[in-house]
């Protein structure tokens, strides 16, 4: 399947709101309203496909050696096509020109992150701040997701 990976303009909210949204409401992530996203719209890329969004990703820096790689969504349409692998990729590349060392998510798929060359951390690993959205999960304070770390290097 061909693709683009690029990165999130304003009319790309609408559709990145529908697909995280969706698998939100499975409780596989957190609900994003139209506000945050277009105030986060540079954190933002998606996977486009003669204009239809394939999948999005964005990436949240917390501090000079770290961030994270989150609202990763595929439509169902375009899993198991290389679509996720590159979201991330193109995250880990933007976050590393950046001089960033270290990128995190937190994931109820650890073998997609590991494929990846993300490795299992122990949450404790994480800085504390990490956890401010997760008073807005669901299933806080034990919602089971795994944390994972990928070291950028040079």
């Amino acid at each position: 399947m061909d693709f683009k990976i690029r990165r999130a303009i304003l009319s790309d909210v609408p559709a990145i709101q529908q697909l995280v949204n969706a698998y939100a409401d499975q409780g596989k992530m957190l609900h994003r309203s139209l506000d945050e996203l277009c105030s986060n719209i540079r954190d933002y890329t998606v996977a486009d496909r003669d204009g239809v969004l394939l999948g999005c990703a964005a990436t949240e820096i917390f501090g000079e050696n770290l961030a994270e790689v989150k609202s990763i969504a595929v439509s169902p349409t375009a899993q198991r096509m290389g679509v996720g692998r590159a979201l991330v990729e193109k995250c880990a590349e933007d976050a590393r020109a950046l001089g960033i060392g270290r990128l995190f998510c937190l994931t109820f798929q650890p073998e997609f992150f590991e494929a990846a060359g993300f490795k299992r951390v122990e949450r404790e690993a994480l800085p504390k701040r990490i956890w401010a959205e997760c008073v807005c999960c669901p299933g806080y304070p034990d919602c089971g997701e795994l944390a994972m770390v990928m070291e950028l290097g040079e």
